[in-house]
């Protein structure tokens, strides 16, 4: 396909970059011509190229707000692919389908032979994720807007029922409710340890990496056969600069992923995480 590097200005990854610094970038694309229904990654794939649709439709499932569906021309994936993070969703064609294609390891090597243009598109790079930021901070301030509205009309129905008359249902509404504002503090939502936060659960002497955690729960790395649902458990939960025992149980196993949820911790050691936790939230916030 005989592809004009001007065609690239509409794109947002090339909009500031001149003809001339995208001419290496376009020769070396490769062509990809994919069939009605063919897979182009999957979610879970190690992510190592980035694409450019240039004719059909893709749909992308999957993750979060998907269902969702391109048409050209979109760039898309190069974030995965500069970081080596895995796909969060699965591109299908619908119909026949051109796109273009570059190799991590290739954008890599133009950087070396052509630094400007490595300037500009990291530059580029890092002001898409700026927008993305911005976008989902908004989203969040909405979602936590709601939030604080939900959990204070929750705590006033519990309240009400607390002052009423006791009933086999307003027992059981009082308890259901109490159990969501728990469940909705901040501490119970998960979060991902920071390389500069690491968390690391030792289970029978074998330091396992914990890739989420919250208040009262943690996923856990593992191979299947170290765990099995329903059983108990008893560890020593390591994080950053403290570390502390807990108990709990398996809650589900899914491949190498564990989760697990701890028994109610004491006072002292339920400070401690609450205070690990707020550490990872601070990270996420823009202030």
């Amino acid at each position: 396909m005989n592809i004009d590097p001007i065609d690239f200005k509409a794109l947002p990854l090339f909009s500031e970059i001149s003809a001339d610094q995208l001419r290496p970038i376009v020769e070396a694309l490769t062509e990809r011509t994919l069939a009605d229904g063919e897979c182009l990654f999957s979610a879970g794939d190690r992510a190592d190229s980035f694409f450019i649709l240039v004719r059909g439709q893709l749909r992308l499932l999957g993750g979060d707000p998907g269902p969702l569906e391109l048409r050209p021309p979109a760039s898309f994936g190069e974030l995965g692919a500069l970081t080596g993070g895995r796909r969060r969703m699965t591109a299908v064609s619908c119909g026949s389908t051109v796109v273009l294609q570059m190799a991590t390891a290739r954008l890599d090597s133009l950087v070396v032979e052509h630094p400007q243009l490595g300037i500009v598109v990291y530059r580029r790079l890092a002001e898409i994720v700026a927008e993305k930021l911005q976008r989902d901070e908004t989203r969040l301030e909405d979602m936590r807007s709601n939030l604080i509205r939900t959990q204070k009309q929750m705590k006033a129905m519990r309240d009400l029922l607390l002052e009423s008359d006791e009933t086999p249902l307003s027992g059981a509404l009082y308890d259901q409710l109490q159990a969501l504002i728990d469940r909705n503090r901040r501490v119970n939502y998960r979060v991902l340890p920071a390389a500069m936060l690491p968390a690391r659960l030792s289970v029978d002497g074998a330091d396992l990496p914990i890739t989420e955690i919250a208040r009262t729960r943690a996923t856990v790395s593992a191979p299947p056969s170290k765990f099995a649902v329903g059983d108990d458990f008893s560890a020593v939960l390591k994080l950053a600069e403290t570390e502390f025992a807990v108990t709990g149980r398996v809650r589900s196993i899914d491949g190498p992923r564990v989760e697990l949820a701890f028994d109610l911790l004491i006072d002292e050691y339920a400070a401690q995480l609450e205070g690990y936790l707020s550490r990872l939230q601070m990270i996420d916030f823009v202030v």
